[in-house]
């Protein structure tokens, strides 16, 4: 008596469609800590550098400066991982920094 080989079952699936996405606008408003309407960096103060209470700087998001803490969390610069913010915008706009992946992928699946 031989031994039977063992046959692997064939599972291969053919690829319907690709989506990228980072999730809804309303999960997105969902996770954001506060909604950046300011575009402005600092406070319009003499000789002083704070950042711009709603801006992209907020220490809400997180802080950048070691002497200063995070709002959201307490925590220095060193600790916190940052916060999430969110910009509504009128129309979908594309991210330039995920084409170089964007294309990657699509190479790698599509032939």
């Amino acid at each position: 008596m031989g031994k039977e080989q063992f046959h692997q079952p064939d599972y291969s699936r053919k690829v319907a469609g690709v989506k990228f996405t980072v999730g809804s606008a309303e999960l997105i408003r969902q996770v954001g800590h506060i909604q950046v309407i300011n575009s402005k960096f600092y406070e319009d103060l003499p000789g002083k550098y704070k950042p711009a209470p709603y801006g992209p700087l907020d220490t809400r998001l997180g802080t950048f400066q070691k002497s200063q803490n995070c709002e959201t969390c307490g925590l220095g610069a060193q600790d916190c991982i940052g916060h999430f913010g969110f910009i509504d915008l009128e129309q979908p706009v594309f991210h330039v920094g995920f084409f170089k992946l964007i294309i990657q992928v699509l190479q790698c699946i599509c032939k």
